[in-house]
């Protein structure tokens, strides 16, 4: 190569610098940070528990009044698809939302009991020790909620009231199960006042 082709290929790479033509040289300046993806965070993200339910499987159960907890949920066995239900079941958050209404008038104020299935596989694992029975919930008022939890055969814990306030919070009771406790149980939930929501729910098995 002569004298003039190396000047004039040393130009054109300074003309290219220039008027910055992009790919013209490499450029040592690091690349611009890309924004992080943000990840949505549920209510339940930091609730355990040994048994968890899904809250999306939930029945409900229509009551005029606060009957017994055994005869409440064990309705459940004989729901149907519980779409055929009017439940508020936020799929993003994974809540599920209960409260006393009105139904049409017909009948006076109608209470929603959200009731849960615990099968048989799970079940076994607990027969004959105590539980404990534990939510995450809050309401849109000073409001209580009732919590209960039963079994197919050998009793049930009868309601147990908890108050709640506005933001999430978990609260638990124990219940010692008996040693013949086959089949599904239930674990169900009664807003005494105000609307509730639920937020997770479970069972921690003592030893």
């Amino acid at each position: 190569m002569n004298k003039f082709a190396v000047i004039a290929a040393s130009l054109v790479l300074v003309a290219c610098d220039q008027i910055n033509i992009p790919g013209a040289k490499d450029s040592d300046e690091p690349a611009p940070p890309q924004p992080e993806a943000v990840q949505a965070t549920k209510p339940s993200d930091a609730f355990t528990a040994d048994i968890k339910v899904s809250l999306s499987s939930a029945a409900v159960v229509q009551i005029t009044s606060l009957e017994s907890v055994s005869t409440t949920l064990a309705k459940a066995a004989a729901m149907p698809d519980p779409a055929a239900f009017e439940t508020v079941y936020d799929a993003d958050l994974d809540t599920i939302a209960l409260g006393r209404r009105s139904s049409g008038g017909t009948g006076g104020a109608m209470i929603d009991v959200v009731v849960f299935q615990i099968q048989a596989a799970d079940v076994a694992k607990f027969a004959g020790k105590t539980i404990t029975v534990k939510f995450l919930a809050k309401s849109d008022k000073a409001a209580s909620i009732y919590a209960g939890f039963s079994t197919a055969s050998v009793g049930h814990s009868g309601w147990q009231e908890f108050a709640l306030s506005d933001s999430f919070a978990e609260y638990s009771f124990d219940y010692e199960v008996g040693a013949d406790n086959v089949n599904r149980d239930f674990l169900g939930f009664v807003p005494k006042d105000g609307n509730i929501t639920v937020a997770a729910a479970g069972l921690d098995i003592q030893n």
